[in-house]
């Protein structure tokens, strides 16, 4: 008498389903990468626009581009602007120097999201994340030299690019994990020639 086999037998079954569930975790694991690399790249674009707006508003108030050097970081923890909260960044007027406090009033919103916000406007979503701005000065006789940096909080840890970068490397300097490896930055320097 021969004996016939039909079907699976539960060794297959297992082997089978384990292969099917490291397949699955695979696939879970890069759509894990795939988000992450999605903020990544959805930043960068971001803190070039940031970059390049102050970079026009020093351009655009040529003579007074020594006075937007900032103290502190403007952006996340910052409370320099908090006072126009209900009224608004001030107003556009023709004097360098009120068009330097909307500058920098304008700014420091868009780096904390304000622009974009939930219903009800009690969360702020247009930024983002941790993001700091800061003005240094690079060189006060002729040309006048400002450097504008932008940094964030990246999603992964990596190499700090920014501590290199003088003067510069001290924009949110140590909020950024341990060594600042979470730290993203980038930066621009405006030349304004005194005539």
């Amino acid at each position: 008498m021969r004996l016939t086999h039909s079907g699976f037998t539960l060794l297959e079954v297992l082997i089978a389903l384990t292969v099917v569930a490291v397949g699955l975790l695979g696939l879970a694991r890069l759509q894990g990468i795939m988000v992450l690399s999605h903020l990544e790249t959805t930043n960068q674009p971001h803190a070039q626009a940031l970059l390049a707006d102050m970079v026009s508003r020093i351009e655009a108030n040529g003579s007074n581009a020594g006075s937007y050097v900032t103290a502190n970081s403007l952006g996340t923890g910052s409370t320099d602007f908090d006072a126009y909260a209900s009224t608004g960044c001030p107003a556009e007027t023709t004097t360098g120097y009120e068009v330097l406090q909307r500058d920098q009033c304008q700014w420091d919103w868009a780096l904390k999201g304000r622009n974009e916000t939930m219903t009800g406007g009690s969360q702020w979503l247009g930024g983002m994340e941790n993001a700091r701005g800061c003005i240094y000065s690079v060189s006060t006789s002729s040309p006048v030299i400002v450097r504008v940096v932008v940094v964030w909080q990246g999603a992964t840890a990596t190499v700090d690019t920014m501590a290199s970068v003088s003067p510069g490397s001290l924009c949110g300097q140590g909020s950024y994990g341990t060594d600042d490896t979470f730290r993203r930055g980038m930066f621009a320097d405006v030349v304004i020639p005194l005539l």
